[in-house]
């Protein structure tokens, strides 16, 4: 969290703070275990699923040109483009065994460790900072992304929703809202109250 979010972290304390005196318990530095052995497992379920749903779509398609990734990797060598890595790794993620693993990570590391934090503390949602700073894209260096908190609610399908805050430098930044598995609509409800309560949004200049 402190990576990507040293450029808000007063504002976001301000916001936890703001949140607490209207009422809200606050429960600070709630860490996952861990959590470093999920990202590698993410990308071998990314490159093993994108390998066969790849596949499974293009062989349905009326194109007689590209039918499965192998074929998509072929036609992009024969028309010039050496720039097909991501594609080439998922072609080669076919060992079932180590998906497998990838999955039983998640579920242990991921899904259960996010529900026992629920149980744990009684919570009724994880706060965080969205992302770090916005950044002007550099052609040489590429992008400067340094974060964000995305990831847990992505990969055990937790709902998520993120809430402008207001801007810093000019530039915006949001808090998310990440409930536990299947708790949408109390998602939806306390980002409206927190919504209501902060004012944050800032409508842009066009």
């Amino acid at each position: 969290l402190n990576r990507f979010n040293k450029d808000h972290k007063s504002e976001f304390s301000n916001t936890l703070t703001l949140l607490q005196n209207a009422g809200a318990t606050i429960v600070d530095n709630i860490e996952l275990e861990h959590f470093e052995k999920v990202f590698p497992a993410e990308f071998d379920i990314l490159l093993y699923e994108f390998n066969l749903g790849i596949t499974s779509y293009l062989s349905k398609t009326d194109t007689n040109v590209v039918k499965s990734l192998k074929g998509l990797t072929e036609f992009n060598k024969s028309s010039g483009d050496t720039k097909q890595e991501l594609l080439l790794l998922a072609l080669a993620a076919t060992d079932k065994d180590k998906y497998n693993h990838a999955v039983n990570t998640i579920d242990k590391y991921a899904k259960q460790q996010l529900h026992d934090l629920f149980e744990r503390y009684q919570l009724d949602a994880i706060l965080a900072p969205t992302t770090g700073s916005a950044w002007p894209i550099d052609p040489i260096k590429g992008d400067k992304f340094t974060g964000s908190s995305s990831t847990l609610a992505a990969i055990t399908g937790s709902p998520s929703i993120t809430i402008p805050m207001g801007l810093k430098a000019n530039l915006p930044y949001a808090i998310s809202v990440i409930g536990n598995v299947n708790d949408d609509a109390q998602v939806l409800a306390i980002a409206q109250a927190i919504e209501h309560l902060t004012k944050g949004r800032v409508p842009p200049k066009l």
